[in-house]
């Protein structure tokens, strides 16, 4: 079955909202909800610096965040930016990681993450696989779960370029950054074991844009997903 992953990222704002959305993803179907773990220095300039510095996750918040999943159902794991918030994210116990397309060459964070002997999910594109796989500069085959993504958000669909057949490439997943569920039901169809998309309420009050909004979608069309997704898995191949 492919493992669908709702993004709730930078998509909330207080630890309220944040387990209230946990709760929508556990009942969109989603297998599991993941958060990211950054500093103040990570987010110095973005055009919402301050909401992003609000919502960072500390020690304490990510106990509180685990746990809320925890009474939900449904999984819980996170992007961690640096090496310290593997410490953090191993303290509750999560069962994997996702390294974000900025971080691929980032190889002291990266070992820092295999030395968990966790699953290890890497978002990246062709050319990262032709320097990495085909150069042997970093990484050996086989220890990195290679996830799809298109490193723009959000991308133009003409550039979502899957491969015919997942079972016949290097990605195991793909990691969807357009506010549509037409892209992860394509590579669903493909093969794909892995699906991550960002989430979003359905609903903000007075006009607010949730900071991912333009790569984001809803729990209703979340919810949706699922349920072709499953469909899909009925049709033998």
């Amino acid at each position: 079955m492919v493992f669908i992953a709702a993004e709730i990222g930078v998509n909330f704002r207080n630890l309220t909202e944040a387990r209230r959305m946990i709760g929508l993803a556990k009942n969109a179907g989603a297998d599991t909800v993941k958060f990211q773990i950054y500093s103040q220095e990570h987010v110095k300039g973005h055009p919402r610096q301050r909401e992003l510095e609000e919502i960072i996750l500390t020690p304490e918040k990510i106990k509180y965040l685990k746990q809320a999943a925890d009474d939900c159902g449904i999984e819980f794991f996170a992007t961690p930016y640096f090496p310290e918030a593997v410490d953090w994210l191993e303290q509750v116990g999560v069962k994997r990681y996702k390294i974000r397309y900025v971080d691929r060459y980032n190889s002291n964070l990266i070992n820092t993450i295999l030395k968990t002997n966790k699953q290890v999910l890497l978002s990246c594109d062709c050319d990262y696989l032709d320097d990495i796989i085909h150069n042997h500069k970093i990484f050996n085959p086989g220890t990195i779960d290679y996830i799809y993504c298109v490193p723009e958000y959000p991308p133009p669909l003409e550039k979502i370029l899957f491969p015919y057949d997942f079972g016949d490439s290097l990605y195991t997943g793909y990691s969807n950054h357009y506010p549509s569920i037409v892209p992860p039901l394509v590579a669903a169809a493909r093969g794909c074991e892995y699906l991550e998309t960002h989430v979003k309420q359905d609903k903000y009050h007075n006009g607010y844009k949730p900071i991912d909004d333009a790569v984001s979608i809803t729990f209703s069309q979340l919810t949706e997903l699922y349920r072709l997704v499953r469909e899909i898995e009925k049709i033998e191949w």
